[in-house]
């Protein structure tokens, strides 16, 4: 746990903004006579293209626009009547247009991420010939809590930008208000502030086939609300305009589990300023369910209503490296504590699954360290931390009880030594590593 970084408390296995998406270009390829069938493979399709992201918060969508250069460089007997643009699944609102005349498109399903826009080559593209195809569409803002990537909102937008096109013949543009901070994952990219607007740009990309981003942009301006007082705790909770489920549902579960786990836990309330908890998205673009920041007291966790990442992310508040000097400790009290909790509450229960020690990521738990967030992070080894270290201290809890587990989780805030005799308990001046835990 880092004092100014955000510390990222559970990676996600489920939505992560940071989108693992394959892009892909359809073409379809006739045959004039005598037939002969082409297709993409035959590389005959020079496809130059430029696509513009634009955020439009007053309308809740982003405005896409893909500009891109025909060339067919196939044979004389061989013509692209119609080519596929992959498009996100909750595209809509498609026109496409060759040298400014409108023509057919429409879109074709492919999985649950991606979609493909059909473009009608009306003339057909014929051997040797050049067409300049703009395809315009939008992506809309989606309810919380639906299939899909983007949000676009007064307090917050996020979506996957990505271009077909050859190699380095493809680029994007993603065009943000400056009210907003930008955030991306992903690929990397120049960004720049113009005529009131962040301007993230690709460049020629090597391989348009595989690259992508997922940008995150707040104005936390436009969150809403509520102040809540739980048995003196003062807290807010911030969330995105027209999710009130979401703060409902967070202000149920800390009324309801903050009394319980600082029982549990049998440590006082360990903040004197006000608790902030903000719906968002950016732990979603580094994979991850939720952070603590501890240098501003402040919870950021996604749109899921998932109890257990908020108690998780509660309890932080102690579980920190204030007392604990390896990542690993933390976050396995954190678990432990926040299972416990849920369990008190007749929740389902949250438990870790069984360990592998052969499986990919695998990792000495002291070893585990704290994530770069500027780095791409290792999936396979932070889902091994976290269900590792909660799997270790699960066991102890088990087998010693929760009375000695409180024992030690008051050694570790009072910093006394593991070995005690007569007089009052030394003290120590570092947090607890692996060694004296076990001690």
């Amino acid at each position: 746990m880092r004092d100014t970084l955000p510390s990222p408390a559970r990676r996600t296995s489920s939505r992560a903004a940071k989108a693992l998406l394959v892009t892909c270009l359809a073409v379809v390829a006739a045959a004039v006579a005598p037939p002969t069938a082409a297709t993409a493979a035959d590389d005959g399709l020079r496809f130059e293209s430029h696509t513009t992201y634009q955020v439009d918060i007053g309308a809740r969508v982003v405005r896409v626009t893909l500009d891109a250069t025909l060339t067919n460089e196939l044979g004389p007997n061989l013509y692209f009547p119609e080519i596929g643009v992959p498009v996100l699944a909750e595209a809509t609102n498609f026109v496409a247009t060759i040298d400014g005349r409108r023509v057919p498109v429409r879109r074709r399903a492919v999985d649950g991420v991606i979609a493909t826009a059909i473009v009608d080559l009306d003339p057909d593209l014929l051997s040797g010939q050049t067409l300049s195809v703009r395809l315009t569409y939008d992506l809309p803002d989606l309810p919380p809590r639906t299939a899909g990537f983007t949000r676009v909102n007064e307090a917050f937008a996020t979506f996957a930008a990505f271009s077909p096109g050859d190699e380095h013949l493809a680029s994007v543009e993603v065009l943000v208000p400056e009210a907003f901070t930008v955030e991306h994952a992903g690929e990397d990219v120049e960004t720049t502030v113009r005529d009131g607007l962040h301007v993230l740009s690709s460049g020629p990309i090597a391989d348009p086939a595989t690259w992508q981003i997922v940008v995150a942009a707040r104005n936390d301006d436009g969150l809403l609300s509520r102040e809540l007082d739980i048995d003196g705790r003062a807290i807010v909770v911030r969330a995105w305009p027209g999710d009130d489920e979401w703060v409902s549902f967070i202000e149920a579960k800390l009324r309801g589990g903050l009394p319980v786990m600082e029982t549990l836990i049998d440590q006082n309330w360990p903040i004197d300023e006000e608790l902030t908890i903000i719906e968002a998205a950016s732990p979603y673009v580094y994979g991850y369910a939720g952070w603590f920041l501890p240098s501003d007291n402040t919870i950021e966790v996604g749109d899921a209503l998932d109890a257990a990442v908020i108690f998780h992310e509660v309890s932080h508040l102690w579980f920190n490296n204030s007392w604990f000097a390896e990542r690993w400790i933390g976050e396995a009290f954190a678990e432990v504590y926040a299972a416990a909790t849920l369990a008190a509450l007749g929740e389902p229960p949250h438990e870790p699954r069984p360990v592998d020690v052969t499986a990919p990521g695998s990792v000495a738990l002291a070893e585990w360290g704290q994530p770069a967030l500027t780095d791409e992070t290792d999936r396979d080894r932070e889902l091994y931390g976290y269900n590792t270290s909660f799997f270790v201290l699960d066991a102890v809890a088990d087998e010693v009880g929760t009375d000695a587990l409180r024992g030690v989780i008051a050694a570790a805030a009072q910093r006394t030594i593991a070995y005690r005799g007569d007089p009052d308990p030394e003290q120590v001046t570092q947090p607890v590593d692996s060694r004296r835990l076990l001690d």
